[in-house]
């Protein structure tokens, strides 16, 4: 299904921010002085006998670049214009991570209101060695699945939110975490909790 691998590279991008932006910053200043360092102007506006003044007007211009300040420098070889567009990607990767922060589980709310709203989604009670497959089944064959799991250790939450899955840390017995799965509006529910007696 296209959606879970598109689910599954935003969880990996988010799982390693902090490295991309990381290379994306490195890569993107370094570019960028190194074609202010061979820039023809620059070279002529400082004179190569006085390195300190060539080193200290790549360091600034460099800091102009990647803070998009495009009228920094309006040289034009090709690390330049290379180390300008990593800068863009590097500032507009920051600026994903940083709504995606501020807006925390928004999105996924926004998807369980809309699932509301057509209703038709499955909910599973458990995701334990009878609700994993469950749930596995129902979103292999398109079905939009919501699973409330108690355990939030528990390791197949995260195959559950790669395939599609919309996951409720909380006690199915609960009636509030029912309601909030909006199981009114449920084709179907399954109650597949590890205690037979509150299945029942």
């Amino acid at each position: 299904m296209f959606y879970p691998g598109i689910h599954c590279i935003w969880r990996m991008t988010k799982k390693y921010a902090a490295l991309i932006a990381l290379v994306l910053a490195v890569l993107s200043s370094v570019t960028i002085a190194y074609g202010l360092w061979t820039d023809e102007k620059l070279r002529t506006d400082c004179p190569d006998g006085n390195l300190f003044e060539k080193a200290s007007t790549v360091c600034y211009e460099t800091a102009r670049a990647m803070s998009l300040n495009m009228d920094a420098h309006p040289g034009s070889n090709r690390f330049l214009r290379i180390g300008r567009v990593l800068a863009v990607c590097f500032v507009v990767f920051v600026g994903i991570q940083a709504i995606g922060r501020l807006l925390g589980d928004s999105f996924q709310n926004l998807r369980l209101l809309c699932w509301r709203i057509r209703g038709g989604h499955c909910v599973v009670c458990g995701l334990g060695r009878v609700g994993w497959p469950i749930a596995r089944q129902l979103l292999g064959e398109g079905y939009r699945v919501l699973i409330i799991e108690r355990d939030k250790d528990n390791e197949m939450l995260d195959d559950a939110e790669s395939q599609g899955a919309i996951l409720h840390i909380g006690d199915a017995t609960d009636e509030r975490a029912l309601k909030g799965a909006y199981v009114r509006r449920a084709r179907s529910v399954y109650i597949a909790t590890g205690n037979d007696q509150e299945n029942i």
